[in-house]
């Protein structure tokens, strides 16, 4: 997995991720342009970040859809691509905000290998935690995968939980086990499955 530095992403030298700095963190936005279901172009996505830095967000990782039916099209050096170019506007708009990258990456058996050739993203491209998005239509035990990013020591954050209709008694083991984590948009926060990351920590 790699990582990049902050002149490659266009963002602050020496941007902080651990939450020292004022303002909140966004740890799930589809905020890219033109990539994925969030904003159509570079305008619609500077509309969206001026509402991020009015509701006092000051880092935004940025997530669009990996895998799944965007299979190829979000590629890591396209999202970090598309994030320098993204604070380069943001800068040139003067508005106070830093994009970091990542991605909502959908179950696939294939992950660890994808990840290991830099195909795709982790939280703030920091090999430490991964977006994880299970199928909405029907039920995929992700035990295997999280038992499989577990081992490369990656703690798994499911996203959307409010979408599932089945329980989460797996999730509640693979957090006792595996330090995996939910992340609910209905209370902008993580939800305690286990060990879990502490806010702005990547």
């Amino acid at each position: 997995m790699a990582t990049r530095t902050d002149a490659e992403l266009g963002t602050p030298d020496g941007a902080d991720l651990n939450g020292s700095t004022q303002g909140f963190t966004d740890a799930h936005c589809h905020c890219l342009p033109g990539l994925d279901d969030g904003p159509v172009d570079m305008p619609e996505a500077l509309s969206l970040c001026r509402a991020l830095v009015d509701d006092g967000v000051t880092r935004v990782v940025a997530s669009p859809h990996q895998l799944g039916r965007f299979d190829g099209r979000c590629d890591a050096s396209v999202v970090r691509q598309a994030v320098a170019e993204l604070n380069r506007m943001l800068r040139e708009h003067g508005i106070m905000l830093t994009v970091l990258p990542g991605a909502d990456i959908r179950l696939d058996e294939r992950i660890p290998q994808l990840l290991e050739s830099d195909k795709l993203l982790t939280m703030a491209d920091s090999g430490r935690y991964l977006l994880l998005e299970l199928p909405h239509e029907i039920f995929i035990d992700p035990l295997i995968v999280l038992e499989r990013l577990h081992a490369l020591g990656l703690v798994a954050v499911i996203t959307h939980p409010e979408r599932h209709g089945f329980p989460f008694d797996c999730i509640s083991h693979a957090g006792e086990s595996h330090g995996c984590a939910i992340l609910s948009a209905k209370r902008d926060e993580f939800t305690p499955q286990g060990a879990l990351p502490r806010p702005h920590q990547w």
